[in-house]
């Protein structure tokens, strides 16, 4: 006679038999997670070895590219194991990027890679733009020191920066002295790590050049000069 505790547990185990309970279900997927972490793991640890030999590689090999582009297709690879990434597609970036480069390493030159030509005070490259924010910013910073108000610093450098034609120019969008206000609020926030090394670098120079008794006529002539060197830097357009 089959007790109500029995026809329980039987009705729990999708197989019907007592032992495989709710209790047996959950250890087996437990295990199975347990295996598929340790999977991780391991592929996790390849990889991490792999890029190690590859970046030591780097140094004495005759084709670094070639370096490179095993480390884009091991990192591709990685990612495509994971189902979920491997139906979504999202390393498609990463596959172009990886024929590209080995395009390239065939002695092709793909469209893919060539420089867009623009005119105009637009920085050439994202280098461009970091090195003219982190100027603006630290230039309106170090007015602001020496007794400027927000607005006067800004709308300073914003004409220092028209006058050497970086912003401003026939074609380009027009900025306001808000802008600058702007870049110089965002530092550190909002900006890549090399935006902040810039603006801080250039902030510790001007005041070092200055001093402490400095007045804002003093930073007033000394601001221009960082913002012709910006100029001159190669980083954005004449």
């Amino acid at each position: 006679m089959v007790t109500d505790s029995e026809a329980e547990n039987s009705k729990s185990s999708p197989t019907g038999n007592p032992e495989e309970g709710d209790g047996a279900i959950i250890a087996k997927e437990f295990v199975l997670v347990e295996v598929e972490v340790a999977e991780l793991a391991d592929r996790y640890f390849d990889l991490i070895l792999f890029l190690k030999e590859l970046n030591e590689d780097l140094s004495t090999s005759a084709n670094p590219l070639e370096e490179c582009l095993d480390a884009i297709v091991a990192v591709k690879r990685f990612l495509e194991l994971d189902p979920i990434i491997a139906q979504s597609g999202i390393v498609r970036p990463v596959a172009m990027l990886a024929a590209v480069i080995r395009d390239v390493t065939l002695g092709a030159k793909p469209e893919f890679l060539r420089p867009t030509k623009k005119t105009g005070s637009r920085p050439r490259s994202l280098s461009g733009l970091i090195s003219r924010q982190a100027t603006a910013a630290a230039c309106a910073e170090v007015l602001i020191h020496y007794g400027m108000t927000v607005e006067e610093a800004c709308k300073f450098v914003l004409r220092a920066l028209e006058k050497e034609k970086l912003i401003n120019v026939s074609g380009s969008k027009f900025v306001k002295w808000e802008r600058i206000r702007r870049w110089r609020e965002e530092m550190g926030s909002r900006n890549p790590p090399e935006s902040l090394a810039i603006y801080r670098g250039i902030e510790t120079e001007l005041k070092r050049m200055l001093g402490p008794n400095a007045t804002d006529n003093d930073a007033k002539k000394t601001v221009p000069n960082c913002i012709l060197a910006l100029k001159h830097s190669g980083t954005v357009v004449p």
